[in-house]
């Protein structure tokens, strides 16, 4: 294993910062000018040092997702290459920690339900409960579920309404009271279902805020938010015109697990019978023409920021490594902190 420093905070504090294998380190000697500049591989090289830098902090927890977050930390490590084709050499990791797979995830979820969403006006809606504290939240995102679907039978059975739509959970973790506020957004075809709906929520929750159960028609950009998985790990803030990241590691490991095994995207009334899983499988993936120079064959790894074919150590995305600083809490955490998940 090999190590180098990176700065933690803006004081100049250094943290020992060990890579998980040679080739999540940096060569000097690769030469990086890149055959091509493809927007797709320079985003995907964006998202995996993302993960990368992340997951290193995750896989130093005693969690009970360590296997999940070491196969984050190596998702997407080969591609093979034929003509203007590439293909990932393994299998996509799965995991909700890896801003690959979310992207595809996204791109997945839209391209099944979309076209039939857009179909018809849709009203976007928000369900929030009192934040609670870390050992309540998987317990609490159960209650939850249930009381939802319940809602959904109650007005089925007793107003005669057909409501359709996609429900969404998202997570924020609160620094100064230490506390988790899962929430629900959804979208339903019908105002009546959603005002209904929201009416049988504050009787289950009745501490919650009226105003805070928001209710506004759909606009062009919501069915991209419903489905959204780019996960927000951190406080992002720019300081001396650099990128800077705050993250949370305990918190985010709290939340992946109290998640576990449980959907985030669920679709009622008529998009059930789509069956669209949230998992990747090769089907999902469609091989396609990047904007690259053809080979006859060759494969490449992943090595800090880029992939490198193996053999001329050539770099195919031409992706820079990310100058933004990281600053990593474990005890002390930022003022606020949105994750997303």
């Amino acid at each position: 294993m090999t190590s180098t420093n990176i700065q933690l905070n803006s004081n100049s504090r250094t943290r020992n910062y060990t890579y998980l294998d040679t080739l999540a380190q940096p060569d000097t000697n690769f030469k990086n000018k890149g055959r091509g500049k493809d927007e797709t591989l320079l985003k995907r090289s964006t998202r995996k040092q993302f993960t990368q830098r992340i997951t290193a902090e995750l896989l130093q927890l005693d969690s009970k997702l360590h296997k999940q977050y070491q196969r984050a930390y190596y998702c997407c490590n080969g591609l093979q290459q034929e003509g203007k084709t590439i293909k990932t050499t393994n299998d996509y990791c799965n995991s909700r920690v890896c801003l690959v797979c979310n992207s595809i995830r996204t791109a997945k979820l839209i391209n099944g339900y979309g076209k039939q969403l857009e179909s018809e006006k849709q009203y976007f809606c928000c369900l929030t409960i009192v934040s609670v504290k870390q050992s309540e939240l998987r317990k609490t995102i159960e209650e939850m579920t249930k009381h939802f679907g319940l809602i959904l039978k109650l007005i089925r059975q007793k107003k005669g309404l057909k409501p359709d739509g996609i429900r969404r959970l998202e997570i924020t973790y609160n620094k100064t009271e230490d506390t988790y506020h899962p929430h629900f957004h959804f979208l339903v075809n019908c105002k009546e279902s959603a005002m209904l709906i929201k009416l049988q929520w504050m009787k289950r929750y009745p501490s919650v805020i009226w105003d805070a159960q928001d209710i506004q028609e759909a606009t062009e950009g919501t069915l991209t938010e419903i489905f959204k998985y780019s996960t927000k790990f951190a406080i992002k803030s720019i300081r001396d015109k650099k990128e800077h990241y705050e993250i949370h590691i305990p918190s985010l490991d709290i939340i992946f697990s109290a998640m576990d095994g449980k959907r985030t995207v669920q679709p009622f009334g008529k998009y059930v019978k789509q069956k669209i899983s949230e998992d990747i499988t090769k089907e999902d993936i469609q091989e396609k023409e990047y904007n690259v120079e053809p080979r006859a064959y060759a494969k490449f790894e992943w090595n800090g920021h880029d992939w490198f074919e193996i053999f001329s150590n050539e770099a195919l995305s031409g992706a820079e490594p990310l100058k933004a600083e990281f600053h990593f809490f474990k005890k002390k955490t930022p003022e606020q902190m949105v994750l997303i998940i």
